[in-house]
């Protein structure tokens, strides 16, 4: 059956420019600093997928800008559907590389430039992942957006690799033969390679490349982004939407206008091969010649006085589709690990694990800030002789190592301890910081956590 026709909406380059320039002018006004490592030349081995961890709705705009300037490739990212609730918004999106996540035809139209050399964003956690929290006993486990339910992250970038492949196999199978290898390349839009890049583009692995984001430090306060929003329209608290957006305007309005570091580490990609696939199925994508096996199959299909074979057939394609969910899941958990493994690793990080740790196993309800230095101090050594883990420059820097082995009080330590007294999840008295325990350990809701409780 020939394959429906797919096409991607093009990328507007007027529209596509005059966001980069836009958003270099806000990278120099602002006080954003952003950090790029890892990134060497996981990129130029034809398409793929970037999968990372999302945070922040900046990310949508920052992640492709940052690529671009360091690589010129322009990259296409997969995004919340909330955003293209506007018609000229969500064109805007489209025009310079964004499809929406419920777009019907998501799959193939992906896949497909992939194919073609196209690089894409995805965010495996499905969501905004405002609470932080993605592992539960053990698991990888994410929120809703509602912040209600936990799930399972989402399959989508695994399953776009795995379609890749499959097309990658048809195409391999129909080498041999000119005339289905022309009818393929026309449906995929390969029409204009010459046999030798077909060949190479058939056998090679589809890149899944890890990238971790990560922000500090994260201080929600009132800004003009916020104030602009609430007197533009008064009504917005009143509803769930309204609520959501302003706390992101507030969260991610502070970044922008109080500053924020982001570190982007990129990893060693991941390659999904022909052992993560099977070859493609009957119902779509390309056409494909009728190999035994399949024959045999669609004569079983075809074939209704003989009920066990029907029966052998069904139960086939359930097997088979069970495999390719647990495969994709499989990928999907080893892309994220990666991924994990990325984070760039700050001073509120360890001071944030010593507080939550020690209030959730001990009755211990004060802290002496020189007892805290001191384990930091520790801490930080263990870091960095494990040698496997990336450390943010406050916690490397060697005058800021000294400051934690001794008396003299350490700015950054003050630093978290002014944010968090500020939202009253500790009190600073001389030496000692008395935690909150009701406060920190309080189960917030997934729209205010960002806002109430940083730790």
């Amino acid at each position: 059956m020939q394959p429906p026709e797919f096409d991607l909406p093009p990328i507007n380059t007027r529209n596509h420019n005059l966001t980069l320039f836009l958003l270099r002018r806000l990278e120099s006004s602002l006080d954003v600093r952003i950090r790029l490592h890892g990134l060497t030349d996981q990129l130029d081995m034809g398409g793929g997928i970037i999968v990372a961890n999302h945070f922040t709705r900046l990310e949508t705009f920052v992640v492709p800008f940052v690529v671009h300037r360091a690589t010129n490739i322009i990259l296409r990212i997969l995004a919340s559907q909330v955003l293209f609730g506007n018609k000229t918004f969500g064109d805007y999106l489209m025009s310079i590389g964004a499809l929406p996540t419920n777009h019907p035809n998501k799959y193939e139209l992906i896949a497909r430039d992939i194919l073609n050399g196209g690089w894409w964003l995805i965010f495996p956690e499905g969501g905004l992942i405002k609470d932080r929290r993605v592992i539960e006993k053990g698991r990888l486990n994410v929120a809703t957006d509602a912040g209600q339910i936990r799930r399972r992250p989402r399959s989508g970038s695994a399953i776009l690799a795995m379609t890749v492949q499959r097309y990658k196999a048809a195409l391999r199978q129909a080498l041999p033969n000119n005339g289905e290898t022309q009818t393929i390349c026309e449906s995929l839009g390969l029409g204009d390679r010459r046999p030798s890049a077909l060949e190479a583009l058939a056998f090679r692995p589809t890149p899944i490349v890890p990238l971790n984001i990560t922000y500090y430090p994260l201080n929600p306060q009132d800004n003009a982004l916020k104030s602009l929003a609430s007197r533009l329209l008064p009504s917005l608290p009143q509803t769930s939407f309204g609520q959501e957006l302003l706390e992101e305007l507030t969260v991610e309005g502070s970044m922008l206008l109080k500053g924020v570091e982001i570190d982007m580490r990129f990893g060693d990609p991941l390659l999904v091969g022909d052992d993560d696939v099977q070859l493609v199925d009957d119902w779509r994508i390309v056409p494909w010649s009728p190999s035994p096996w399949r024959r045999y199959l669609t004569a079983l299909r075809s074939w209704r006085p003989m009920r066990p074979y029907t029966y052998l057939v069904d139960r086939w394609a359930v097997s088979s589709n069970w495999r390719q969910r647990q495969r994709a899941w499989q990928i999907t958990r080893t892309a994220m690990q990666a991924l994990y493994r990325l984070a760039t690793i700050h001073i509120d990080h360890l001071l944030s694990a010593v507080v939550l740790q020690t209030l959730r196993t001990t009755k211990q309800r004060r802290f002496e800030v020189l007892e805290l230095q001191k384990r930091l101090y520790l801490a930080v050594q263990r870091l960095q002789e494990s040698g496997n883990l990336a450390l943010h420059p406050n916690l490397t820097d060697p005058d800021l190592q000294y400051l934690l082995a001794t008396d003299t009080p350490h700015p950054f330590l003050e630093d978290f301890a002014r944010r968090a007294s500020e939202l009253g999840l500790l009190t600073r008295m001389d030496q000692v910081w008395e935690p909150n325990t009701d406060l920190l350990l309080e189960p917030w809701s997934f729209s205010s956590v960002r806002l109430k409780n940083f730790i």
